[in-house]
């Protein structure tokens, strides 16, 4: 028999996930786990809120990096809530319930990272970090894991998750200016989006890649509702 959370129950589970991420998934029926969802988008986006809040205190004080999405367009909303969470959950989510994948995109993420730090202070070229990183996912296709490599992923597990969550909010950075005197409030420009991979991944792995899809939709969705209710407006009052 399907075992049904009710809301605090499923808080209590998140919490103790979040203290100790495993690789175990949840008993659900279809119906169930998408209640669960919502749910679990009335704490991401109340997050989401304080966050924003958030920013705009520290911004009496210091200036943000500009971002690079000058308008929003219908193209951009198509992205944000129909491509960006299947490709975001695809490389980010999708390998966390497997060892060889686990490995094979931790290292992939620190090769980009190392890369764009080189590439910063000019050492290398995008060519190179492109190459290194296909030569590497092909090398890696390969490679059998051994019993000890498993092993090792099950009692680290939690730090593979958490190093998936960092690179997820770390991603987000490219959508701004970044600038040598802003580099210490970075974490808090991402922060929303780190703790949004806590939720997403929470969601992987109890339920399956396809809820954490829906959810990262779901969220993106909600945060555009401003402009689709703005443009709304524009409709109406130009029709007038």
């Amino acid at each position: 028999m399907d075992k049904f959370l009710f809301p605090y129950q499923l808080y209590k589970q998140f919490w103790e996930f979040v203290k100790n991420p495993d690789y175990k998934p949840e008993n659900l029926t279809d119906k169930q786990k998408v209640i669960n969802i919502f749910w679990l988008l009335i704490p991401k986006f109340l997050i989401a809120i304080f966050v924003l809040l958030l920013h705009q205190i520290i911004e009496l004080w210091y200036v943000f990096p500009e971002s690079k999405i000058k308008e929003i367009n219908w193209i951009i909303i198509f992205s944000a809530i129909v491509i960006a969470p299947v490709v975001e959950e695809l490389i980010f989510r999708n390998p966390l319930n497997s060892p060889k994948y686990s490995f094979g995109f931790s290292g992939l993420f620190l090769i980009v990272f190392l890369g764009q730090l080189l590439l910063f202070i000019k050492i290398i070229s995008p060519l190179f970090i492109f190459s290194t990183a296909i030569i590497w996912l092909i090398s890696w296709n390969f490679f059998n894991l051994k019993v000890k490599h498993k092993l090792f992923w099950k009692k680290n597990y939690k730090w593979f998750f958490y190093w998936f969550v960092i690179c997820f909010g770390s991603i987000h950075l490219m959508n701004y200016e970044i600038e040598k005197s802003s580099v210490f409030i970075l974490p808090i420009l991402i922060l929303s989006q780190t703790i949004g991979g806590i939720f997403f991944g929470f969601v992987r792995i109890k339920y399956g890649l396809r809820y954490s899809i829906l959810m990262h939709s779901l969220f993106n969705f909600m945060v555009t509702i401003p402009y689709f209710l703005t443009t709304l407006f524009e409709m109406l009052f130009s029709s007038n």
